[in-house]
């Protein structure tokens, strides 16, 4: 057998290429070290599936500035909101001009990120 067994080289990649590595684990994981989740009854979508539009309803223990974020399933940004000093709202998506399919409602604030997934479906 010949020494290269198990031994990894990059020069394959040529010069100044870095190999990047992205894993996805399963469907419903999103894997971002940086983010803490925010509590699971903080944040609620409702109905889902959703036909004409869906509610987010926002609870939080201490008013906070909110960013909204819809994304389809390929990651592009349909909707974008920035609220001041939310600590418990109820806001309405409009989602009658949507395709049917799935939906990722992204909410931030300064204490953690909660990502909802929603089914659109006429």
């Amino acid at each position: 057998g010949g020494g290269e067994v198990g031994s990894y080289g990059t020069v394959g990649f040529g010069r100044n290429i870095v190999p990047t590595v992205r894993l996805n684990i399963g469907k419903d994981t999103e894997v971002n070290t940086n983010e803490v989740a925010l509590p699971t009854q903080s944040v609620k979508a409702f109905p889902n599936p959703a036909d004409t539009y869906t509610n987010v309803e926002l609870d939080f223990e201490t008013a906070s500035d909110v960013k909204l974020t819809v994304l389809d399933i390929k990651g592009r940004i349909l909707e974008q909101r920035e609220l001041a000093g939310i600590q418990s709202t109820r806001l309405t998506l409009d989602t009658k001009d949507y395709p049917s399919g799935e939906y990722l409602i992204r909410v931030s604030t300064q204490d953690g990120v909660a990502n909802r997934r929603v089914t659109v479906q006429h």
